[in-house]
């Protein structure tokens, strides 16, 4: 019987990591072609109807969120690399979390039209839900964000309100 169950609990898990794994692939490859009508049509059917998305504290809903990524492309020249690890998975029922290292590096139009290498290393947590036998991201929220400029620290909002 427990033998059974730890099938079980595994079949889960490794359903859901296919589903993670999968998202991951076609977010990471939307990001490298800076493609946002392909990073939202592979999100939208996979996203709970009640999707949140939070950074910096900032809880908003999935079309906000789609916009806040377009805004920021808005800047890039062109990606360098995009890619994303599953740090760690776990599924009780129909709930599951994961966490998730996301990277990408980007050149950037320079105002003095010199282009810039910025880089972007962060963490998310991700809770997924089993919605009609398939499972869908509920949430994801940013926990940890590093992003460089030239190698050196950078700070975007602290730029903005910086004028640069």
């Amino acid at each position: 019987m427990l033998a059974t169950l730890a099938l079980i609990s595994s079949g889960l898990a490794e359903d859901l990591r296919q589903v993670v794994d999968s998202q991951n692939k076609k977010i990471e490859h939307a990001f490298f072609k800076m493609n946002m009508a392909a990073f939202e049509k592979a999100l939208r059917p996979n996203v709970t109807a009640d999707f949140k998305y939070a950074q910096n504290g900032q809880p908003v809903g999935f079309d906000e969120m789609v916009s806040t990524v377009k805004q920021g492309f808005v800047a890039f020249a062109k990606m360098k690399s995009s890619s994303s690890k599953t740090m760690k998975l776990a599924s009780h029922g129909d709930t599951g979390e994961a966490v998730t290292e996301r990277k990408f590096v980007a050149i950037l139009k320079g105002a003095e039209k010199k282009p810039h290498v910025m880089a972007f290393d962060g963490f998310t947590d991700d809770t997924f839900r089993k919605e009609d036998g398939k499972w869908k991201l509920a949430s994801m929220t940013w926990t940890k964000s590093d992003m460089t400029l030239d190698g050196k620290p950078y700070n975007p909002s602290k730029a903005a309100s910086d004028g640069q």
